[in-house]
């Protein structure tokens, strides 16, 4: 209140009036009904932790707004600026806005460059580090965060640091660091719920994927949701708590934990969060369980929807297109199965992805071409699949090179051994089978792929007729648990059959029974999950309508509140006003009576000057007339000089006879005299025109220059309805005066925007001719010469005629100007003889054309004719390191002679060498694909698309053409 008292205080600043002692406690009454929380909101976060619990709740939104609101008001290149423009980067992460994300990632970076850390901006530097950190895992994370904990001071971030280095803990490098830091962060003081609650949510993930299930669900009951703020943190905690529920066949509670999750999803606004995947993702393996695959498809596909798109979330993307696939093979959509898988694996590809995540997807996608296979009846589609299945066996032995997976090596036995059991080839599929149950019992992984090589043994017995051991193998399937419905129902198929072949009747019908009773046990599943989530349904619906009966109740309670505090503050506001104004007439009659005596006082002190003024007044027009008749003078004495030189010649010959050489020199000085009269004019005009300009000389980019004139004359465009089209040779820089070269270019366009245009269009070419050379078109009415001359003669007092002013202007730099009318044609060429300015790093300078067409037949030579095409993963740099050139020389080199870059034209004459081969019919050994992979081409998408870009067709499409031709 320091700020008040003055205001108010009485004359002797000893005792308060009456009315000042009201007016305070009016205001701390305000004070006190106004909500704090309305001024809380307004704080900005003060950490990086603060920063991203704003980033993953619900306020990020109305963050952003109100930070964005404050760097209105905030000077440029502050630090408090830099600290907004940190927070406002985090937080477009979650928006996956990346142009606003990277605008103030590039002006936090520039700020800090040349920042100096001190004891003021040490704690936000360390922040701006922090930022920075990797997001993969790596044990190089640590120097990461070792940089920014050496600047970190506040409490959060140093724990939130510690929280960094479990969740970034390689599982490849340094294993056994988990358990010490997450034990070394529970233990800290003052520990953040959230933190402790990541903590908690990590170690669990980590010891679920590692098989230590009951382990991970104790850490996972830790979490502390009712003080967690952060929504994958709550939707991860439910996930793997559904997950536990479907472990005991809790279906009831996983279906109430998948309503809750919902809720959170709801409330955070998450369908526009990627987080909300963890959701999409429970869901989907919820319907999987339950056997409702239209909806688990549903969730997977939503899945996919959100990370479309989205970076650093290619991975995830790969897996959720893998799980829509399992989902589509056990519903029996085997075509659709096949479809996603290869989608699954496209994107891997595309990515360069290398994750076992990978040789999962692979392995899906198997098992898809399997069960397409096995149901299509077309012999030429049987040999496609076979032959795709074929490649992709080989890449996934490829990828168990790197990533040695026992269930992945199990799965792919499993595999080879039926494409040996298709083609016959029984004794060898047999071993493999064999081979599978063996990996699968030393590593106790892929227990389902090991009774699925056990149902193909039983398979090869009853194809033997050896008909003891298929039931004995079959019997043995049966006794596992949670075997696929379509499998187990395969498995008793296979033992009514060799039941019935060995005439054990009674065995066989027990079997049609367990058939039967398994569809009845999996409908009347189906049918209990749905009634009990009708009964979560009601029961949530009843605890809706009892919330908002509560909330019903505690509006009205609010609103009478608020109702209250309305009068009090109207009251005191009334109060105040009223308070105010009695002051405020009071201070307004003493002020009144102070400008009286002051207006007395300057009335007399303003007629001392009025009288003053009046004689500097007629002193000033005195000196006035006086200077204006010495000018006139001057005037007429030029005149009379340059009269009397021009006199002479007609003087001096009176005299007497001039010779030949004096009569030459006496011309020859008329003449001069003639010149320097027409100098000065146009000297004295050209002075109207620069002003107190000064020339300049320095370096002038042509681009900058004109970017700057468009700017400024497209209000005058806009007024006269008129297209301007610039055509500029790239790179132009010339030694100039800045202000001329505008002046120049301007008058050139006002001309040009004050002519009847007939297109209402100006075409303006800039280019380089031994200086700067600049043409200007348009159709406008038909001109005769003399109005061109006009135009063009400098010193002309007319404010329109903007070329009399550009005549001047170009004589300062020694140019020309020329004027050329063909009909309705105008075109008007302007050169400035300037000196240009080469840029170092023009490529255009670096070869001339003589080279530039040996280098492109070395490129050729070797990708068309040493068959260079067949590498698929050839590069630039590859290609400069095989032919000794430069890679920059080689890419100037494809754009000027192909006019595109490097990978298109490298497609393009792969797409010409693949339709070489089928125009000549070399083609019946390989399917089209396996074309596309000859010619180079690393995956069939790739190929395809390519195909259709130059082609303007697929390639089925092109060999009917040439069959149709042939025909």
């Amino acid at each position: 209140m320091l700020l008040v008292e003055p205001l108010f205080s009485s004359e002797s600043g000893c005792h308060k009036p009456f009315y000042y002692r009201l007016f305070l406690s009016v205001v701390f009454i305000f004070l006190a009904v106004l909500p704090h929380d309305q001024l809380e909101a307004q704080e900005l976060p003060e950490s990086f932790f603060k920063n991203y619990l704003i980033r993953v709740g619900i306020e990020y939104d109305e963050y952003i707004d109100l930070l964005e609101g404050k760097l209105d008001g905030i000077k440029e290149g502050s630090l408090v600026e830099a600290t907004i423009i940190g927070h406002l980067g985090e937080l477009y992460k979650e928006t996956q806005d990346t142009l606003k994300l990277n605008f103030y990632k590039s002006k936090e970076e520039e700020y800090w460059s040349k920042a100096e850390v001190t004891s003021v901006n040490k704690d936000l530097f360390g922040q701006y580090l922090l930022r920075q950190v990797p997001i993969s895992a790596s044990r190089n994370n640590n120097e990461f965060l070792d940089s920014a904990s050496q600047y970190i001071e506040n409490k959060d971030d140093l724990l939130f640091i510690q929280y960094l280095r479990l969740l970034k803990t390689s599982a490849t490098e340094e294993p056994e660091m988990y358990a010490p830091r997450y034990n070394d962060l529970l233990n800290s003081q003052e520990l953040p719920p959230d933190i402790a609650a990541l903590a908690h949510v990590a170690m669990t993930e980590l010891l679920w994927n590692s098989g230590k299930l009951d382990s991970a669900i104790v850490l996972n009951s830790k979490v502390d949701v009712d003080n967690v703020k952060s929504m994958f943190t709550l939707l991860v905690h439910y996930m793997f708590s559904a997950f536990n529920e479907m472990r005991y066949a809790n279906l009831v509670e996983a279906g109430r934990i998948g309503e809750q999750m919902k809720g959170v999803v709801r409330r955070y606004s998450g369908d526009k969060s990627k987080y909300s995947s963890v959701f999409y993702s429970t869901m989907n393996q919820l319907y999987t369980y339950t056997n409702q695959y239209d909806s688990a498809a549903f969730y997977s596909i939503k899945s996919i929807n959100l990370l479309k798109g989205k970076k650093g979330a290619e991975l995830r993307l790969v897996d959720q297109y893998r799980r829509l696939s399992l989902i589509y093979s056990e519903n029996g959509e085997y075509q659709r199965a096949l479809e996603t898988a290869r989608e699954s694996i496209a994107v891997a590809v595309n990515q360069f992805i290398e994750h076992p995540l990978v040789g999962e997807a692979n392995s899906q996608l198997l098992t898809a071409l399997f069960d397409v296979y096995e149901l299509t009846t077309n012999i030429d589609e049987k040999r496609l699949l076979i032959k795709e299945l074929e490649q992709e066996i080989v890449k996934q032995d490829l990828l168990l090179l790197k990533f040695t997976r026992p269930d992945h090596r199990v799965h792919l036995k499993v595999i080879k051994g039926r494409l040996r059991l298709e083609r016959s080839q029984d004794k060898v599929a047999e071993e493999l089978f064999k081979e599978a149950i063996s990996i699968a019992n030393e590593f106790k992984q892929a227990q389902f792929d090991k009774e699925r090589a056990r149902y193909y043994l039983a398979l090869i017995a009853n194809k033997r007729k050896d008909y003891s051991k298929s039931i004995e193998l079959g019997e043995q399937v049966l006794k596992q648990d949670r075997m696929s419905f379509r499998f187990v129902i395969d498995v008793h198929k296979l033992l009514i059959s060799s039941y019935t072949n060995k005439g054990m009747v009674a065995e066989a019908a027990d079997h049609i029974n367990q058939i039967q009773k398994i569809i009845e046990d999996k409908t009347a599943e189906r049918t209990k999950y749905l009634l009990s989530q009708s009964e979560v349904q009601l029961e949530l619906e009843s605890q809706k309508a009892l919330n908002a009966s509560l909330e019903s109740e505690q509006l009205v309670k609010s609103q009478l509140i608020k109702r209250q505090q309305l009068i009090i503050v109207i009251i005191a506001a009334s109060i105040a006003i009223i308070g105010f104004f009695v002051l405020r007439l009071k201070a307004l009659h003493k002020k009144n009576l102070t400008l009286l005596q002051v207006v007395e006082k300057e009335g007399a002190e303003l007629q001392f000057t009025n009288s003053e003024l009046g004689d500097t007044i007629a002193e000033l027009q005195t000196n006035q007339s006086a200077n204006q008749q010495l000018l006139d003078g001057l005037s007429i004495h030029l005149s009379k000089t340059f009269n009397g030189i021009k006199g002479l010649k007609s003087f001096i010959p009176e005299l007497g006879k001039l010779n030949n050489e004096q009569e030459k020199y006496l011309s020859r000085i008329s003449d001069l005299v003639d010149d320097e009269e027409l100098a000065l004019n146009n000297l004295i005009a050209l002075n109207s025109i620069l002003g107190n300009h000064k020339i300049d000389i320095r370096r002038v980019a042509i681009s900058d220059t004109l970017n700057n004139i468009e700017s400024q004359m497209q209000s005058s465009l806009k007024l006269h309805q008129v297209d301007l089209d610039i055509d500029m040779a790239k790179g132009l820089v010339f030694l100039a005066d800045r202000s001329l070269i505008e002046m120049s270019l301007t008058s050139l366009l006002q001309h040009g925007l004050h002519q009847e245009l007939l297109n209402k269009k100006l075409k303006l070419q800039v280019a380089s001719n031994e200086g700067l050379q600049v043409a200007l078109e348009f159709k406008g009415t038909a001109i005769d010469q003399a109005q061109i001359d006009k135009w063009l003669k400098p010193g002309i007092e007319d404010e329109k005629n903007y070329l009399s002013k550009l005549s001047q202007l170009k004589d300062l730099m020694d140019g020309d100007l020329h004027y050329l009318v063909m009909g309705d044609l105008h075109k008007i060429t302007l050169k400035l003889n300037l000196i240009e300015l080469k840029l170092a790093d023009s490529k255009g300078a670096e070869i001339d054309q003589l080279e530039i067409d040996a280098v492109y037949d070395k490129i050729h030579q070797l990708l068309v004719s040493e068959d260079g095409l067949t590498n698929p993963d050839l590069s630039m740099n590859q290609l400069s390191s095989q032919i000794g050139i430069p890679s920059r020389k080689l890419s100037f080199v494809i754009n000027t002679r192909e006019k595109t870059n490097f990978s298109k034209y490298l497609s393009r004459i792969r797409i010409d060498k693949v339709k070489q081969i089928l125009d000549n019919g070399d083609h019946t050994h390989l399917n089209i694909a396996g074309i596309g992979y000859e010619a180079g081409f690393n995956s069939k998408s790739t190929f395809f698309s390519s195909f259709k870009e130059f082609v303007g067709c697929t390639p089925k499409e092109y060999l009917k053409s040439i069959a149709q031709e042939a025909s």
